[in-house]
């Protein structure tokens, strides 16, 4: 049998081995510690863990106006950003600096010298153009156009600044071609008017081909358009599905959030609502 210790020969023994003695007994606290830490750990997860479960639930069943929240957000914060970019490259007048356009939705920035001259992604427009403008503290090289004289002037020269200089670039036989069958095209979708289907322009350089229906319909990528999109046209005997339309209302169209009503279409109808108010308050007061 073993022989008990006495209480003498245990504090002898702690006395030789005193550091391992206190080294043991910080261990033990600490794994206590350890396991307290631990336990309250679990603790705060596991409560974490319901309130991520009850929120996701709630927010699982009031998805739908979550979203139409946040969609009303980015909208409003959207169309600050845009008019704080507008306000900064206009002279007190936010309207076009080559036509004078000064309705808002027909408007845009536009880059005077080429995009390659500008320190910014070569694709970059819209939301991220206009952040990247406010960030850099509006830099000078940027304007406002409509969408009209924004792409005319991308193929080339404005009709306005043409009409003011009266200087016409000569053209060769491949772009008379070009011309001849854009002419073709527009008279055969506008019945041989030759106008946007929408306001009446009839500025023969803003008009553009609109698919009614979107580009899926026929499997037409973004950036196909101009001569091949006009060729493609007269080789399948001029389907059905398209129409004449400005740049303006074409791009304006384009917009999402605005349910494909031009901005033509809803002050036609403001002005409606105007005469019956007006015709009705005439009833009253005669």
């Amino acid at each position: 049998m073993c022989r008990k210790t006495s209480a003498f020969e245990n504090f002898c023994y702690k006395i030789e081995h005193y550091d391992d003695y206190i080294f043991w007994k910080l261990v033990r606290k600490e794994t206590q510690k350890n396991k307290s830490h631990i336990s309250e750990m679990n603790r705060k997860n596991k409560e974490e863990r319901l309130l991520f479960v009850r929120n996701y639930n709630r927010f699982r069943k009031d998805r739908k106006e979550y979203i139409e929240r946040q969609k009303r957000k980015s909208k409003i914060s959207y169309k600050i950003l845009k008019y704080n970019v507008f306000s900064a490259y206009s002279n007190g007048v936010i309207q076009c600096a080559c036509c004078g356009q000064l309705e808002y939705g027909f408007l845009t920035i536009d880059h005077i010298k080429p995009k390659r001259d500008h320190y910014h992604a070569k694709n970059m427009s819209g939301v991220k153009l206009f952040r990247w403008l406010k960030y850099n503290a509006y830099p000078d090289g940027y304007q406002i156009l409509c969408y009209n004289c924004n792409i005319s002037k991308r193929l080339g020269v404005c009709i306005h600044q043409k009409l003011k200089t009266q200087k016409f670039v000569n053209t060769t036989l491949q772009k008379d071609y070009q011309n001849k069958l854009k002419n073709e095209v527009i008279s055969y979708y506008s019945n041989g008017e030759m106008k946007c289907a929408c306001c009446d322009e009839r500025t023969l350089d803003f008009l553009s081909i609109d698919h009614i229906n979107g580009r899926k319909q026929f499997n037409h990528g973004f950036g196909f358009g101009g001569y091949p999109f006009h060729l493609w046209l007269k080789k399948n005997n001029f389907p059905d599905g398209f129409r004449i339309l400005c740049y303006n209302c074409n791009c304006y169209l384009g917009k999402r959030g605005n349910n494909k009503i031009c901005i033509h279409k809803v002050r036609e109808y403001e002005r409606k609502i105007e005469i019956q108010i007006v015709s009705a308050m005439n009833q009253l007061f005669n």
